[in-house]
């Protein structure tokens, strides 16, 4: 989350940094050293961080990957709310390719979720795999796929919680993994 709030704001001081990461500066202060040492961020004492080459192209090809990642618990009101907060990673492919669907679930709650749904879309319509059951049993569906714009051969990943916090740390760092198993298969 950090790198995307550099990339998006850069340069970025700590103290902002902190306030948006919801987190102490001494962590931040951690974060971005640990992120420099590894030729991530590059840190200017008054201007702030900003993203080297490497941190550039890492952003982007996780961008690139998963192109969306947004709240999404307003979207769903019915059967499909397994928990108060929910946050939604769109993926420019069908994850459930190259990583398995309970994997992916289980992934999502090893970081935090309660629980988490898997969605595809084939043939202009929302599915949840393994059984592929979609919107005609599940309208929430059709709402999450309109709202967050997915097309034929994307997937997304909705981790809930009981906080936003958790929810979306989830949905992030779910995300991140798929996009390395993703890379690598």
């Amino acid at each position: 989350k950090a790198l995307l709030l550099i990339s998006a704001e850069e340069p970025l001081g700590r103290q902002k940094l902190s306030k948006l990461l919801q987190i102490g500066e001494t962590s931040v202060r951690n974060l971005i050293r640990r992120l420099s040492e590894k030729g991530i961020v590059a840190v200017d004492l008054v201007g702030g961080c900003t993203l080297t080459e490497l941190g550039r192209k890492l952003v982007e090809s996780f961008k690139g990957f998963a192109r969306a990642i947004s709240k999404v618990d307003e979207l769903i009101k019915g059967e499909m709310k397994l928990d108060v907060y929910s946050y939604a990673a769109v993926f420019s492919v069908d994850v459930t390719s190259c990583i398995n669907v309970l994997k992916l679930r289980d992934a999502a709650i090893r970081f935090g979720a309660s629980s988490a749904l898997v969605i595809r879309v084939e043939g202009g319509k929302a599915k949840l795999p393994p059984g592929d059951v979609g919107e005609d049993m599940y309208p929430d569906l059709r709402t999450l796929r309109a709202a967050l714009g997915m097309k034929d051969g994307e997937s997304a990943l909705v981790a809930f919680s009981g906080t936003p916090e958790l929810a979306e740390r989830a949905v992030l760092l779910t995300a991140l993994e798929a996009c390395i198993a993703c890379e690598t298969h």
